[in-house]
């Protein structure tokens, strides 16, 4: 069956990669008959893709996917058959397949963001601004937006952010995370307090873009009034 071929596949990947003397960046050549990719713009059409856009439809496949991902991600470390506007950590169209099945999966991707290399990669923030698109932003998907954020350099927002987060539940979600914002991050960050405030004016320019400077005034001008409240806090 096909679920055995895919099994086949994960099961030869990982035993490469267990094998301590292999190089950590390699590349994974694949073609197969179903010509699915994973539904995230600008993410290269390659065999990789490919592979993990199609694993990802068995879900007793997931598992593996998983195994395979947290033995492919290594920081500075790259697919090597992928242009280098494309350059991306061994492990990723794993974890993006994974991480769009839903919150299960967002502790694999905040240790994947974690590991990404904020000069060189920029795939992440693709699948970011799906993730929010899909799941809108919620306690876990804004959890992993921290995580993005400071993976890249100024992560941009998606142009429907703005109008997603226009509403009293996501900006009670956004609140509870600033209430509890050092849980969101890493022992030696929470131990700086200029790191924490640059974490945090990352994660409203993820949300907001330029908009969010200047204490957020622009935001907080035109919101309705009914949520003027909760942005004011946001920012405050």
């Amino acid at each position: 069956s096909t679920e055995e071929c895919y099994a086949e596949i994960l099961d030869y990947l990982c035993a490469v990669l267990e094998q301590e003397e292999f190089p950590r960046s390699y590349s994974v050549e694949f073609r197969g008959k179903e010509k699915i990719y994973l539904p995230i713009p600008g993410l290269p059409k390659k065999g990789i893709n490919q592979l993990f856009a199609c694993a990802v439809q068995h879900p007793n496949l997931h598992p593996a996917m998983e195994r395979y991902a947290r033995l492919a991600m290594r920081e500075f470390e790259w697919y090597q058959n992928l242009a280098d506007e494309f350059c991306a950590m061994p492990g990723s169209f794993a974890v993006f397949a994974l991480g769009l099945e839903g919150e299960t999966w967002a502790p694999l991707v905040t240790e994947y963001l974690d590991l990404c290399d904020d000069e060189h990669s920029s795939l992440q923030g693709k699948f970011l601004h799906v993730l929010i698109r899909k799941f809108g932003f919620q306690p876990w998907t804004l959890g992993v937006l921290v995580r993005g954020a400071l993976s890249m350099q100024w992560l941009k927002p998606a142009k429907e952010f703005r109008s997603l987060i226009a509403n009293a539940e996501s900006l009670d979600a956004l609140l509870a995370v600033k209430r509890r914002f050092s849980a969101y991050l890493l022992p030696e960050e929470n131990e700086d307090p200029k790191f924490r405030a640059i974490a945090w004016q990352s994660l409203l320019w993820a949300i907001w873009g330029s908009a969010s400077e200047n204490g957020g005034s622009k935001v907080i001008k035109t919101a309705p009034k009914e949520l003027k409240e909760k942005y004011q806090q946001v920012f405050a």
